[in-house]
């Protein structure tokens, strides 16, 4: 049995990998990027080399932008070796599968709920949200504890009670009218 560790060498001398926003990507950001992310990837294969480590699953953060098609062949032209198994977890797929089933699900929740304008969004926002969350612990983010930990499963809980709540209060009122529209017209 292999034992080995997944994306970040936190402990690990120069192996602290950078990011960027999308509105600072440009060609020369993201290739000074990649060569930092690449010498820090560098740093943690020479350790695991050093210290028999032979399963590390490399961030899928390691070419901002990128898929993980592009990061494995990256790393393929990196790793000289071939003794040690290397995998990407490829967060990108998991969320569009997860964004993929979420239009269907919400698309028949809706109707099945019979939800007004509006109702088929706030489940997708709902469902989208929670697979992130459920996502967010196999991504490599290079922010602080503070927001990896605290902020973004906040926002991403925030979103899921706040659009279903707005479900249910919306579905709250629609059966408080058809009930006083009913007791009006005497059929109650």
């Amino acid at each position: 049995m292999n034992i080995g560790y997944a994306c970040l060498g936190i402990a690990i001398p120069g192996s602290k990998m950078k990011s960027t926003i999308l509105k600072n990507a440009i060609t020369e950001r993201l290739l000074s990027l990649i060569e930092h992310n690449l010498n820090a990837l560098e740093s943690m294969i020479d350790y695991n080399i050093e210290n028999g480590v032979k399963l590390f699953r490399i961030s899928s953060d390691l070419i901002p932008f990128g898929s993980s098609v592009a990061a494995e062949q990256a790393v393929d032209r990196l790793i000289p070796f071939v003794s040690t198994t290397v995998s990407v977890h490829p967060t990108q797929l998991y969320e569009l599968f997860g964004a993929a089933a979420g239009i269907i699900i919400a698309l028949w929740t809706a109707k099945r709920l019979e939800l007004k304008e509006g109702g088929t969004f706030l489940i997708y926002v709902a469902w989208f949200s929670a697979v992130r969350l459920a996502v967010l612990p196999l991504r490599a983010l290079t922010y602080s504890n503070e927001i990896k930990l605290i902020a973004y499963p906040m926002l991403y809980l925030l979103l899921i009670v706040g659009s279903l709540g707005l479900i249910m209060n919306r579905r709250s009122n629609e059966l408080k009218q058809s009930n006083n529209a009913s007791s009006i017209n005497g059929d109650g």
